[in-house]
């Protein structure tokens, strides 16, 4: 099946070779010995992974090939800056194996081509996804709005997705109709008669672990990068990783991931959907092992499309050691009610969130907090927001009013304290607050007798 599959693929791509603009000028006879050396590669260190003669082999030769993955100068302190979220803590237990394409959530395979456009391709990928499983509308979406009309991309030299959903969520998303790919950042723009078919509300950074993007992919496909190697460009099946001799990546390369399976090969692998044409690979898609040696999760970020926002702003109003806390949490659109809930971070000793928002308790330390509140709406699957909250829980010198000698009870002996004070120059109340017994600024009789008749009448709690 393997070399039949082989045939198709060079007589497939051998057709397509006129077009200038997807394909190159790689010979068959150089495709074959590139083939020759990863195949020796893969039987040296025994890897779970087989090469083919594929459509990238075939067209393009290695210094032709485009990927595309290319963030800004200063894209380290970008993502030093960013507050990641924990979707493993949402589920106790996490399938060994799931695919959105088995739920029929994944648009078909695409081409970028000769051009550095995975940027584009892998953000659209997950929006057409995210809006299938939460708009339950298929979308194809034109990469080449994106490519001709982002002024702040960087065109076919490459980008990277967050630049694209910050377009899709400024701008918006038009039809592949309206401006079909032509692997080209020269196109000009032409879109101001093509109508919006969706746009992105906001996204969410997700930890680069197996669990996390496990739990975040149960949301929806997500876009991740990761660093590719010569070797990728031929693979025919199998869990795909690069063993490690300290070759250089030639580039970075963004995909989406769809699912993931525990069992399809020793350690589990991700499913992922590449943009090299449906020719490549696993008709388009790629097994790539958890432990790849190729920092593979790198820009994962889940995208929401519905307009659930939570309106609480952060910081939190502060809270203090004495007195108990309690803040109702507020979201607006989607579909009410909302479900509350903890999504990662340091959460304030003591305190605890109902899932109605309601966020209260005694705080028992005091320092400044930060963590992840998520609110989810009644839609299924439900809309969601997340609040990256701070709370600074203040330091204090707890007191009862009334309680004048701080014994920590309130009895006969305050009474006489509050007498001596007035009356015998005794010491005063420490704070002043303790002897203000009826709520006013002056300490005298009223107090007094205000306190009596609590201890001994029945009377108001003390209300200083």
């Amino acid at each position: 099946m393997k070399k039949i599959k082989s045939f198709l693929f060079i007589f497939l791509c051998l057709g397509l070779a006129a077009n200038i603009s997807m394909a190159g000028s790689q010979t068959e006879e150089a495709a074959r010995l590139e083939l020759k050396e990863i195949q020796e590669r893969i039987d040296r260190y025994d890897l779970d992974w087989e090469a083919g003669l594929t459509s990238r082999l075939l067209d393009y030769t290695r210094e032709e090939r485009s990927y595309g993955f290319n963030p800004p100068d200063n894209y380290d302190e970008i993502v030093k800056q960013r507050k990641v979220i924990y979707p493993s803590t949402w589920f106790r237990d996490l399938p060994e194996q799931f695919n959105w394409v088995d739920s029929n959530k994944i648009t078909p395979v695409r081409n970028q081509g000769g051009c550095g456009s995975c940027w584009i391709f892998a953000a659209t990928a997950a929006l057409e996804g995210t809006h299938w499983v939460y708009r339950h509308e298929a979308l194809d979406i034109s990469e080449q709005a994106v490519l001709s009309c982002f002024s702040a991309g960087w065109g076919c030299g490459g980008g990277w997705p967050e630049a694209v959903y910050e377009w899709y969520r400024d701008e918006t998303a038009f039809l592949e109709t309206c401006m079909p790919y032509q692997a080209n950042d020269q196109i000009p723009c032409a879109t101001e008669e093509c109508p919006t078919v969706s746009q992105i509300n906001t996204w969410f950074y997700i930890a680069n672990n197996v669990d996390d993007i496990k739990a975040a992919v149960l949301q929806a496909p997500i876009a991740v990068c990761f660093d590719v190697y010569s070797d990728f460009n031929g693979y025919f099946g199998g869990c795909y990783s690069h063993y490690d001799d300290g070759s250089s990546p030639e580039a970075g390369h963004c995909v989406l991931i769809t699912g993931w399976d525990d069992n399809i090969c020793p350690g589990g692998a991700w499913r992922a959907k590449n943009s090299w044409g449906p020719f490549w690979g696993d008709d388009g898609y790629f097994w790539i092992k958890y432990e790849n040696n190729c920092n593979f999760g790198r820009e994962a970020m889940l995208l929401s499309v519905s307009f659930v926002e939570i309106a609480t702003q952060s910081p939190l109003p502060e809270a203090n050691l004495c007195d108990e806390y309690s803040l109702e949490l507020s979201a607006t659109g989607g579909n009410p009610p909302y479900t509350w809930s903890y999504a990662g971070g340091i959460y304030p000793d003591g305190l605890s969130l109902d899932p109605e928002g309601i966020l209260h308790g005694q705080p028992t330390k005091s320092k400044q907090y930060w963590f992840n509140l998520k609110a989810e709406d009644a839609s299924m699957p439900p809309a969601m927001d997340f609040l990256w909250a701070g709370l600074y829980v203040a330091d204090a010198v707890c007191y009862s009013c009334g309680d004048c000698n701080t014994d920590d009870l309130i009895n006969i002996l305050d009474i006489v304290f509050l007498i001596n004070f007035i009356y015998k120059d005794g010491p005063a109340p420490n704070p002043l607050e303790l002897g203000r017994i009826d709520g006013d600024e002056l300490i005298n009789i009223l107090d007094v007798v205000y306190l009596i008749n609590y201890i001994y009448k029945d009377g108001p709690a003390p209300v200083g």
